[in-house]
């Protein structure tokens, strides 16, 4: 009865969202372990491992080249001690940040820099120079490097005997694979040679530090023995990797599972004169875990990574130690990390996507274990049978499907919003890219999509600031049309640029007085102190149920300590079945001297439009606030006011804008050019354009940054009066195709766009009634569209008032519904569901009192006789002692009433 108790608690605190398993105290560092186990264990354990690794055929041809050569070639081949992955490229001008090369078993001699193309082992770059370390077991090694003309070290060698550790690894674990499949002990002696020969070059490695993007050194660090707790021990300080993240080598231990029953790894052992369970089990395996351990605990996004080694490690020598504590790291890291909705804390769909991996593989290596009957667990008492990891838990399952339906584009390529690569494809199940406009609550990612197809125009705003990472892209849109990503964003990349790309001014957004938000950026295992995501954003209303008109508005009050409030409204219209246009309305408080709107075309292509007449040269910030360029990926000048705009060149200032003012950018291989008109109001106004770094096209090449570039056009209102409003049209369309045949601005805050069979007019804001072509338009927001004839054919209307020409619409403001209770975690019952009419905006708000933001959710079904509310994810929150409580990250408590905001809008309802 106890075994079972103690898998069910641990399955509940998987499965449940409250926060039960913070009383579950886990050191920081793992400084000592306690074995009660006697590794006794009956390979394979982890079998299926070995069928999802391909087909026989496909296994045999991907280890030909180490089963064709002999196996003292295989030995000599074999690295005698670790290496270095960062090893520098010794070409003074090459870009190279550190990392890009190639090793190739063929030319085994030889590292190519896969920037410069060079080859670097020649005569030209001798490794002339050494420096000798410790390892933990006192043996004293060598490293050789070339010093570079401008001082810095090359690790040449090194750089091949990190690449043979991880190329070998990999073939080992195909080797035992092959074991298990065929029973032919030739694969299990290849196997076991590599294990065993790795094991011994562990040994032969120091501790050591790479000179790498946050690494402390600008050279490579080693120590001598066993670093203590005054020592840098963080993840950056690594033996046979680069990282202690990666330290645990789980292809090995995989491939000393598969061919554990074959006798092979004892015979060769024998050979060499080496014990298995001393040298190679405890003395390297159990080593990589131990060592890792002692770094300090931040549950980061690399975390489970080390965790899921640890816990193959725990499955593979029969340790369960290893297992409970991967499992307990596991459950805080989905506590601490993880919204409510599912959505990982760093709001990035780069970082979403490595922590749902590397927990999946961590949840198909943990399910179905059982402990030893006679074991308990030290930090919990706990015993596992058949254990189940995530058992039922509504927050994992959002976590698993919130790429494949949110953050992808059509090409499948990941929305680069929030430090996300921007190559990065999704490799969790099929891609699901192509559907429906959807929302990210927690992460304040709204995507307005066309009608579903393969060509699906996508417009995209990111409305949360990171908290913890390093992007300055609040209010940040982008747009996929046509094939191509027209209005860019450049991503996460690695090159000296890296900050260029981060900073405000580089992203679809306004940057006031040249400076940056007031975000400060913290770092895993700092403290939220501002509540940050809960602060900077405030969806007030969005309606994505109707691709003809969709719409979405977001706040933000705290960007600047002189700009209180800014909003931006984002719309998409369709024009027909594969075409739409954009309407952007981008308000900002009085307080700033000058506000700088931007537009960044793509970042993949060179624009061939010519720019428009009327620009002339002009800088485009003042010489006082001109900073010099970055020389690597930390630039201690990134914070500064003008920091990103020394990286625009060619800067021009338009001589006489017209009032609404047209730009356009064109791309010859996919025939699709983007045509944008743009209009402000509340001080003296000026038109620019120039070209930004397209970092993206230069490959992260630092040498080759400023060699590639994408057009901008800004717009500047200086000096403003009272409230600054930025207007923008933006039709995506092929080359000589546009369907807009005219833009105007007949009353602030009503843009007029004139096509070639009807009319159309959208408002924003509008205090006071606008008498506009015998119209009268006021409220909230509102969308009418007339025929050739002035017929209404479609409008949209929240919150306001449109009347004339035998048509009159009132639209309210939004019903407030008290919520009563969580009968389920995707469920609120709210009290008189009756005042609900028949017809509601599906997207509704949750308001929480004393929070100054709201959470955005669509509802899937109504209950009236029960009074429940079923949504679409998990919304986190639970009753406990008369309070609202919200699980995960930033897990808070409220009290008082806690409201579902639902919008009642007028429109067609064809």
């Amino acid at each position: 009865m106890k075994n079972f108790f103690s898998n069910v608690l641990l399955t509940v605190l998987f499965a449940c969202p409250a926060g039960l398993l913070g009383a579950v105290e886990l050191p920081n560092r793992i400084k000592s372990f306690d074995y009660t186990h006697n590794f006794q264990v009956k390979h394979p354990v982890l079998a299926s491992e070995a069928k999802r690794m391909g087909s026989t055929k496909i296994l045999e041809e991907r280890t030909r080249d180490v089963m064709t050569i002999s196996e003292s070639e295989l030995i000599r081949l074999l690295p005698q001690k670790g290496g270095m992955m960062f090893a520098r490229c010794p070409e003074v001008k090459c870009g190279n940040r550190g990392e890009k090369f190639k090793w190739d078993i063929h030319k085994p001699d030889v590292l190519y820099c896969l920037i410069c193309k060079r080859d670097l082992t020649t005569k030209d770059y001798p490794e002339d120079h050494t420096v000798e370390a410790v390892t933990p077991e006192g043996r004293k090694v060598q490293y050789r490097y070339h010093k570079r003309s401008d001082g810095h070290h090359c690790w040449i060698t090194g750089g091949i005997d990190l690449r043979k550790y991880l190329y070998f690894s990999e073939k080992a674990w195909q080797l035992g694979a092959l074991y298990l499949r065929t029973n032919d002990k030739k694969y299990a002696r290849r196997a076991a040679v590599i294990i065993a020969q790795l094991a011994e070059a562990y040994l032969n490695t120091p501790y050591k530090i790479e000179p790498w993007l946050r690494s402390p050194y600008k050279e490579m660090h080693f120590y001598n023995g066993i670093p203590d707790d005054k020592e840098n021990i963080d993840a950056q300080r690594a033996r046979p990797t680069s990282w202690a993240y990666l330290d645990i080598p789980d292809k090995l231990l995989l491939a000393y599972d598969f061919i554990g029953s074959s006798g092979e790894l004892e015979r060769y052992a024998g050979e060499i004169n080496m014990d298995v369970q001393k040298d190679i089990v405890r003395g390297y395996f159990m080593n990589t875990v131990e060592s890792t351990s002692l770094k300090r605990e931040y549950y980061g996004n690399m975390s489970p990574y080390y965790w899921a080694g640890m816990l193959i490690a725990g499955r593979v020598l029969g340790i369960p130690e290893y297992v409970h504590l991967a499992v307990l790291r596991t459950a805080e890291f989905f506590r601490q990390g993880f919204f409510y909705d599912g959505a990982w804390r760093e709001v990035t769909s780069g970082y979403h996507q490595q922590c749902v991996n590397s927990m999946g593989v961590f949840e198909r290596i943990v399910n179905g274990y059982s402990d030893p009957v006679d074991f308990r667990c030290k930090y919990d008492n706990s015993n596992y049978q058949n254990f189940r990891l995530f058992a039922g838990n509504m927050v994992w399952k959002a976590a698993k499907e919130l790429v494949n339906n949110y953050l992808l584009y059509p090409d499948n390529i990941a929305v680069a919003h929030n430090d996300t690569l921007y190559n990065l494809k999704w490799r969790w199940g099929k891609p699901g890219a192509i559907t429906p406009s959807n929302f990210v609550s927690s992460w304040r990612h709204l995507a307005l999509k066309g009608r579903i197809d393969p060509q699906q125009i996508q417009l995209r705003i990111a409305g949360g600031p990171v908290s913890i990472h390093r992007q300055q892209d609040m209010f940040n849109i982008t747009m996929w049309a046509l094939g191509s990503e027209l209005l860019g964003d450049i991503g996460y990349t690695h090159s000296r640029y890296r900050q260029y790309a981060s900073s405000l001014p580089h992203h679809n957004t306004v940057t006031v007085d040249f400076s940056r938000h007031n975000w400060t950026t913290g770092y895993q295992g700092a403290e939220d102190k501002s509540n940050r995501m809960a602060t900077g954003a405030l969806p007030v209303y969005a309606d994505i149920s109707n691709t003809a008109f969709q719409v979405g508005q977001f706040k933000a009050v705290d960007l600047y300590d002189n700009v209180k409030n800014q909003q931006r409204t984002v719309m998409l219209v369709e024009l027909d079945a594969k075409n739409s246009y954009a309407v952007d309305f981008f308000d900002l408080d009085s307080g700033g001297q000058s506000y700088d709107y931007f537009l960044h075309g793509n970042c993949d292509e060179q624009n061939i439009a010519p720019l428009e007449t009327g620009f002339q040269n002009a800088a485009i910030i003042p010489e006082r606030l001109r900073l010099p360029e970055p020389k690597g990926e930390i630039d201690p000048n990134s914070r500064k006011p003008g920091y990103g705009y020394q990286g625009f060149f060619d800067t021009k200032k338009h001589q006489d804008p017209p009032q609404v003012f047209v730009g356009h950018w064109q791309y010859k291989s996919t025939q699709s050019a983007l045509t944008v008109y743009l209009a402000s109001d509340g001080g003296r106004r000026s038109i620019w354009s120039g070209s930004s770094p397209s970092i993206r096209q230069a490959k992260e090449n630092s040498a080759q940054v400023n060699k590639f570039f994408r057009r901008f056009y800004m717009q500047r209102v200086e000096n403003p009066t009272g409230k600054v409003r930025f207007a923008a049209v933006m039709e995506p369309h092929k080359i000589g195709c546009s369907q807009i045949k005219n833009v105007t601005v007949p009353a602030l805050g009503v843009v007029k766009i004139t096509l070639e069979k009807r009319t159309d007019y959208i408002f924003c804001d509008l205090a006071k009634p606008q008498k506009i072509d015998g119209w009268s338009l006021s409220g909230k927001l509102g969308f009418l569209s007339l025929d050739q004839t002035g017929q209404v054919r479609d409008f949209y209307l929240y919150d306001g008032r449109i009347s004339g020409k035998n048509f009159s619409k009132n639209a309210p403001a939004v019903l407030p519904l008290e919520i009563s209770g969580c009968p389920h975690g995707d469920t609120f019952r709210v009290r008189d569901l009756s005042r609900l009419p028949e017809q509601y905006n599906p997207t509704v708000v949750l308001e929480l009192p004393g929070e100054k933001s709201a959470w955005q959710f669509n509802i899937k079904s109504v209950d009236r006789q029960n009074n429940l509310v079923k949504l679409d994810r998990p919304h986190g929150l639970r009753r406990q002692a008369g309070k609202w409580v919200r699980d995960h990250y930033q897990n808070q408590s409220f009290a008082g009433k806690a409201l579902l905001k639902v919008g009642l809008p007028e429109r067609n309802k064809k």
